[in-house]
């Protein structure tokens, strides 16, 4: 499995999505990538994941129409990037992918800037639920907490 224990993969590959496959799937592995690098602001990246599957249940938890409308999403980020790189979104480096979705979150057409919103909600869902993420970042839930014994007092409440 690559070095990745059973909890980095939520999908199975056989079990793979309904609405990310094929070519979809790709570019979504690559859109993560970019939103995420591999040795940036943390050492792991959406790259040492499998995160398509964890996405694919978000997508899915959606209305059926935005879920079906989902490999349009990334269609348009794959081809858009055609028009102002030369290049597809899949075929760029990290670091070039990295600033096109940078400059894309700044543009001033509301949709193409919502385009991006939504898939680094999507990523960011999918990344720091996973635990070696969550003990990278320092971060630890109250419900993780060890319970400590409630020490009943002795008096009880007066009944009104």
């Amino acid at each position: 499995m690559n070095g990745l224990t059973k909890s980095h993969i939520t999908t199975s590959d056989k079990k793979r999505s309904m609405y990310i496959r094929g070519r979809c799937y790709f570019i979504m592995q690559r859109v993560m990538d970019a939103i995420i690098p591999r040795g940036g602001a943390f050492p792991l990246g959406a790259a040492d994941f499998n995160l398509t599957g964890r996405v694919e249940e978000i997508v899915q938890s959606y209305h059926p129409t935005i879920s079906r409308l989902f490999p349009f999403i990334l269609y348009y980020i794959e081809y858009s990037c055609i028009l102002r790189t030369g290049r597809p979104f899949s075929r760029l480096t990290t670091r070039d992918a990295s600033l096109f979705l940078e400059r894309m979150e700044l543009s001033p057409f509301y949709h193409r800037r919502m385009v991006i919103l939504m898939m680094k909600l999507l990523t960011c869902l999918a990344f720091y639920e996973i635990e070696e993420v969550e003990k990278q970042i320092g971060y630890e839930h109250g419900c993780h907490w060890k319970k400590q014994s409630i020490k009943k007092s002795k008096k009880t409440p007066k009944r009104r």
